[in-house]
């Protein structure tokens, strides 16, 4: 079957897995540029394949497809698009044959920077915090604070999930571990909700 486009469809396919504020407020200027456009956004939470995207090609006719990488872990392959206009949202150099990059991050900026505020606090122990999902930016942030860090500096990591009892206690013994005073670095700004709430009981 040819994912073309129909002509008198309105539809766009929309790909996203909204775990984060972040990916709400995308999925909110996706829907604000549809109103303005008379698009009718059909919103999936699940990553396509190309048995899933032929199912909702059939169903809906859609006129294109937008995918949000930056909310899924699964590799995605952009030729099951074929003909289907298709914007793939986010910057993943894991996945293969991505046919748009949209992302100008830069993480090596406030990770330089964190070291540098860090260190100036007169810091040698250092604490990673990942994001649990390990994606491609936050296992390159740790990385990266890794190498930036002073050359004496000692540092750790944790990237376990927290939403959980087991979780929570994990993190807790961790902090409770590492040396005091600590400098701590965050992959992102959604795992600070947990930091704080555990940090405040360990």
């Amino acid at each position: 079957m040819s994912k073309k486009p129909h002509p008198d469809s309105n539809t766009v396919l929309f790909f996203v897995k909204p775990r984060f504020i972040s990916h709400r407020e995308r999925i909110s200027g996706v829907y604000a540029a549809a109103i303005r456009r008379g698009w009718q956004v059909h919103l999936i939470e699940e990553a396509p394949s190309a048995e899933r995207l032929r199912t909702y090609v059939k169903l809906l006719r859609p006129m294109g497809c937008l995918v949000d990488l930056s909310t899924f872990t699964e590799t995605i392959d952009a030729r099951i698009y074929r003909k289907l206009p298709t914007v793939l949202i986010g910057r993943d150099p894991t996945r293969k044959r991505q046919i748009l990059d949209c992302s100008c991050q830069n993480s090596g900026e406030p990770v330089r920077l964190a070291v540098d505020v860090l260190s100036g606090l007169g810091l040698t122990d250092f604490a990673f915090i990942g994001d649990p999902a390990r994606p491609y930016w936050s296992v390159e942030r740790g990385e990266l604070f890794k190498k930036a860090l002073p050359q004496n500096a000692r540092s750790t990591e944790f990237d376990l999930p927290v939403d959980t009892i087991e979780g929570h206690r994990a993190m807790k013994a961790w902090l409770r571990s590492l040396p005091k005073p600590c400098g701590c670095f965050l992959a992102a700004d959604h795992l600070a909700f947990s930091f704080y709430s555990v940090a405040a009981e360990a």
